[in-house]
């Protein structure tokens, strides 16, 4: 099982990125991931997330720091 989420993350990474995303894998114990996906994950536990999308900015209402720029998208 932590074979087949290493490969769905590293695929997302690769995605996220050859769509001029940014992608962050995280690895850690949280039951509060596993309540949030419930009932469909009541059982399980959640040891890896990755999160993907861009950096925010003042304009897009987001309250994140923009001291990394977002990637540029390719045409």
């Amino acid at each position: 099982m932590n074979l087949a989420a290493g490969i769905a993350g590293g695929r997302a990474y690769l995605a996220a990125y050859g769509t001029g995303f940014g992608a962050s894998g995280l690895t850690f114990y949280d039951a509060d991931v596993v309540r949030f996906f419930s009932p469909s994950a009541r059982g399980l536990d959640a040891i890896f997330v990755t999160a993907l999308g861009r950096a925010g900015s003042a304009r897009d209402g987001v309250l994140l720091s923009n001291t990394i720029p977002a990637p540029t998208r390719r045409s």
